[in-house]
């Protein structure tokens, strides 16, 4: 019995064994469970009717087009490109729904684009350090597969950046060795959905001057930029003399400068009135032509506007209050009507002096010199708002017959204003002087290290 039990336990042994020897063998030899590609989307891209004067004209879109595709969870399963000269793409996928991103024209020589383990709607299609836009467009649209289908999906291209055209400054002075316009601020990145990133950035181009001695100044060859990040572009024009000292005149845009629009800026130097600016904003759209245009009159050079008090900057919405604090910076000197709107003249809540030294003081050209500097030290963060400048003698006699109520506004805001301090003014001839605020207003041709500086600007409120 007990050799028959014994046999009996080694019997059943064996077969458990063997049992989980087979267990082992069938779990090597499966295959690993993966769903086939069983599906094709071909990927087509046309240029948007919005981007082209033709719609026939395919020569619009830019090369190559990267292509994305995400799933459900939003994961990049894809990623193709259509070279130049082609026209479509074709990708094997598994039946399911899909997101496809196309970004046109982010050449690789150029951008640094997501990988594709690592890329999201979001990713951001990054310039590289030092090179310029291409003309970038952008499509996606979401498709569904069926298994065993095959579906054309066309996106439409729509352009994401603007052109700079044509820049062109008359009457440069020979003293001038290099001219640029410094457009700002301006979004720096693309992403993947046609959305740009969180980074803004500015950009100048170099203008050169031509061979004839005309004073003409132009820029070599056009180039694209993407959308400002702000509603009011700031365009900065910069001139740099022999002495190596650079004299810059702004403009803030009141009109936007969008994706898609080409622009053309033209300037005309005038010795003492600054620059006058002109431009015309394109949009170069199928449905209509948009023209938007802008010119100012004024300079940021103390000394150079004996007029004084010409509108520099338009400003949507409502004006401040007379003789209030403005953005807790800069005090309403000033509030008169005008056919374009409000014109407010503001003066800075801050004031300088040691200016100017007794060494200079004979010296016009070095005294301009070193107000200039001092109204750009002054100037240097002031939100953007440009045009700064010393008050001209109208705006001093009106400081002096409303200095009460003046003063009681700057009080109101713990601020004060002497009656004892000669300020700095520019007199009717541009001559640089200094005025004292008493009843019957002294002037004194002295200047000294002790004179005060207060620079104003106007803006009109619209």
């Amino acid at each position: 019995m007990k050799k028959i039990a014994l046999n009996l336990m080694l019997a059943l042994f064996i077969l458990m064994v063997a049992t989980s020897c087979s267990k082992e063998v069938l779990l090597e030899e499966a295959p690993p469970s993966s769903v086939a590609p069983d599906s094709k989307l071909i990927v087509r891209t046309v240029a948007d009717a919005g981007n082209v004067q033709d719609p026939s004209d395919e020569s619009k879109v830019s090369y190559p087009v990267c292509i994305y595709v995400f799933d459900k969870k939003g994961v990049c399963c894809k990623t193709a490109e259509i070279e130049e000269g082609s026209t479509e793409v074709s990708l094997d996928l598994s039946e399911g729904d899909y997101s496809v991103y196309a970004v046109a024209g982010a050449s690789a020589d150029k951008y640094v684009l997501p990988a594709q383990g690592e890329a999201a709607p979001s990713s951001v299609v990054a310039l590289n350090p030092d090179a310029c836009h291409n003309d970038l467009m952008v499509a996606s649209n979401v498709v569904s597969l069926v298994a065993g289908g095959e579906n054309t999906l066309t996106l439409s291209l729509e352009r994401k950046v603007m052109m700079i055209n044509e820049i062109e400054i008359s009457n440069v002075p020979q003293t001038v060795k290099s001219v640029s316009v410094t457009i700002a601020p301006l979004h720096e990145n693309l992403c993947l959905d046609g959305s740009y990133s969180e980074s803004v950035c500015s950009y100048s181009v170099a203008l050169a001057s031509g061979s004839d001695g005309s004073g003409v100044w132009k820029n070599a060859a056009p180039v694209y930029l993407l959308e400002p990040a702000s509603s009011k572009a700031t365009i900065t024009i910069n001139m740099t003399d022999q002495t190596d000292k650079t004299t810059s005149y702004s403009y803030t845009s009141v009109d936007e400068m969008k994706a898609n629009y080409v622009v053309n800026i033209s300037g005309t130097y005038t010795a003492k009135s600054g620059v006058h600016l002109t431009g015309t904003i394109v949009g170069d759209t199928w449905e209509a032509v948009k023209n938007i245009t802008f010119d100012f009159d004024e300079s940021s050079l103390a000394g150079d506007d004996p007029g004084g008090g010409e509108p520099s900057q338009g400003i949507e919405g409502p004006a401040p209050e007379l003789w209030s604090v403005y953005m807790d910076k800069y005090f309403v000197l000033k509030s008169e009507e005008t056919g374009e709107g409000t014109a407010v003249t503001l003066m800075t809540l801050f004031e300088m002096v040691n200016v100017v030294s007794n060494e200079i003081v004979s010296d016009p050209d070095l005294v301009d010199e070193a107000i200039e500097k001092s109204i750009a030290d002054l100037a240097d963060g002031t939100d953007g708002i440009t045009g700064w400048r010393l008050p001209n003698e109208e705006e001093v006699i009106y400081i002096r017959d409303y200095f009460g109520e003046i003063r009681k506004g700057l009080m109101a805001a713990d601020y004060d204003m002497s009656f004892d301090e000669y300020y700095f003014f520019q007199t009717e001839s541009g001559a640089v002087s200094s005025y004292m605020f008493t009843k019957s207003g002294e002037i004194s041709d002295e200047l000294t290290s002790g004179t005060v500086l207060r620079p104003v600007t106007t803006l009109v409120f619209k």
